[in-house]
């Protein structure tokens, strides 16, 4: 899906944790590069696969970008 969103030219980086849609919400308030995009996935429920599914698609988009 990183991959994907990549060549779509949509940039996520997903966000967890409590407070996390609040976290997002700020950051995205600060952005000038409207296609970065910091998203909540997980506000109230403490998930290791969503911690997982979150880490490897985070580090894939990381990792995409850096080649640039």
């Amino acid at each position: 899906m990183a991959q994907k969103n990549y060549r779509d030219g949509i940039f996520l980086f997903l966000v967890e944790g409590v407070g996390s849609i609040e976290e997002a919400d700020k950051k995205n308030e600060k952005l000038n590069n409207s296609k970065f995009i910091y998203v909540s996935v997980d506000d109230f429920i403490n998930s290791k696969e969503i911690s997982k599914a979150k880490d490897l698609y985070n580090n894939e988009t990381k990792r995409l970008m850096n080649k640039e």
